[in-house]
């Protein structure tokens, strides 16, 4: 983000490049989901702009990378839990965003869920004569 730019504005900056290459695709269908992902980003923009007087901004959301190494995954599985809505995420354009709010919350619900699941593999094994 550019410095002193608004979230909005830097929303409404990247949808006009979004729909800059958009006018230049060959392919009619992605042609169209571009412009659909404009709309929704300046769907967003107009969003922030009207929630909380303002006090709504990408300070308050943690990216991928950041939910990945806070997790200890790879951002691809973070983007994954996130797409299946183990984790509380939400998508703009092709950015998706999780409330730091939520983020240790959900690290520590993670972790304990992860650590709870390769317990009962551990005891389901040696039941089984595993291990």
């Amino acid at each position: 983000m550019g410095l002193g730019m608004s979230d909005a504005a830097w929303l409404r900056r990247y949808a006009r490049g979004v729909r800059v290459a958009a006018r230049r695709e060959g392919n009619p269908r992605r042609a169209a989901k571009m412009e659909d992902t404009c709309r929704r980003l300046e769907a967003a923009a107009r969003a922030l702009e009207a929630a909380a007087g303002g006090r709504v901004a990408f300070a308050d959301y943690a990216r991928v990378d950041e939910v990945a190494e806070r997790l200890r995954i790879h951002p691809e599985s973070a983007r994954r839990l996130m797409r299946q809505g183990v984790l509380p995420a939400v998508r703009v354009g092709n950015l998706w965003l999780m409330p730091r709010a939520g983020l240790d919350v959900a690290v520590v619900e993670y972790r304990d869920g992860r650590s709870r699941g390769r317990l009962e593999l551990l005891e389901g094994n040696q039941t089984s004569g595993g291990l």
